[in-house]
């Protein structure tokens, strides 16, 4: 998380350099391809290759918190520019919505997996 915090500035950074859709995909892409790295993990990998891993995809969530939110300022001025109809409320509250069923359907279907692939809750 603290990779994370810092991270933050750093995309702020570099939104400013390259804009902000291009930093997006850019953080996403970071992240993909460190998610992709797990897979050529070695069994018994050495905790420094681990801690480099998740450092790597740990700054990309940055851009992943940051951007998105930073965005839609920029959308809801292009709508009103297009439409000449102000929908602030209807923007945020689509948003939101997706990004509370995103993690709903997240926390579902991760516990579903667990369960097919075995996994049994530890008792006291």
């Amino acid at each position: 998380q603290t990779v994370l915090a810092f991270s933050i500035f750093a995309w702020a950074g570099v939104s400013r350099l390259i804009g902000k859709v291009n930093a997006f995909a850019a953080g996403a892409s970071v992240g993909v391809l460190g998610f992709s790295l797990l897979f050529l993990v070695p069994q018994d990998p050495p905790i420094a290759l681990v801690y480099a891993i998740m450092v790597f995809i740990g700054s990309s969530a940055g851009a992943c918190f940051l951007l998105p939110s930073a965005i839609m300022p920029d959308v809801i001025h292009l709508d009103e520019q297009h439409s000449g109809v102000r929908r602030e409320a209807l923007f945020y509250s689509v948003f939101m919505l997706m990004e509370k069923c995103s993690v709903a359907l997240t926390v579902g279907g991760s516990t579903l997996l667990l369960g097919a692939a075995g996994y049994r809750n530890p008792t006291e």
